[in-house]
């Protein structure tokens, strides 16, 4: 599988990889995916092979892995990612059956890359978007699986940051905020009062964005 980035579609991956080790149990996975991802995903997905890229040394890592990839072999590569950076390095996949997107949704140039294409669709969510690859698997996805084992260090780092066990709010300071109307659906805009109104405790969050700092 090839999704390099970034964390939020990296999750929505996950779950399109356990429902094809839930349909295909005996299957070797391999995951190419960006450096700092493979850090969550590598914690959370057992049993799979993570091949790192680092995005920030483009022509290092395409030559590193060009040589990491050469002798391998693989039935098949679902290439999850429109961008040209994703495409080159599916160049280095030695594989019969290259999955990407339909045409209409291949941005980037992705269809020259890919000799299989999963079935059209228009405005899908990211994870429904993933759930095509699956589809075209011939597996039935079904309702995503989030019951996700969690290492040790992680449960106890978030028992010390929340020691009594209350319901708690983190949002993330660096996403942009969510105030009107849009496309004719509502958008909602959440404080810290409305949160610790509704007796959740609010932690604090940093978030680096563009070399600053918030909280």
């Amino acid at each position: 599988m090839l999704r390099l980035s970034a964390i939020g579609d990296t999750c929505h991956a996950a779950a399109i990889l356990r429902a094809l080790q839930k349909a295909w149990p005996t299957t070797r996975f391999s995951w190419i995916i960006g450096k700092l991802e493979a850090r969550l995903m590598s914690a959370i997905l057992p049993g799979v092979e993570f091949i790192t890229f680092e995005k920030r040394a483009m022509t290092r890592e395409l030559l590193r892995l060009r040589g990491v990839l050469k002798e391998r072999r693989f039935d098949l590569l679902l290439d999850l990612q429109l961008s040209i950076r994703a495409s080159l390095v599916s160049t280095f996949v030695s594989s019969p059956t290259k999955l990407g997107f339909d045409r209409a949704r291949a941005r980037e140039l992705q269809w020259l890359f890919t000799n299989r294409q999963v079935a059209p669709a228009a405005s899908q969510h990211v994870l429904d978007s993933f759930l095509g690859f699956v589809r075209a698997c011939g597996i039935d996805p079904g309702a995503p699986a989030w019951d996700i084992t969690l290492p040790s260090d992680a449960l106890d780092y978030a028992a010390r940051l929340i020691p009594d066990g209350r319901a708690t709010s983190a949002p993330a300071p660096a996403t942009r905020r969510a105030i009107g109307r849009r496309g004719g659906m509502p958008r909602w805009q959440i404080t810290p009062s409305g949160i610790t109104a509704c007796g959740w405790s609010l932690p604090a969050v940093a978030a680096r964005r563009s070399g600053a700092w918030g909280r």
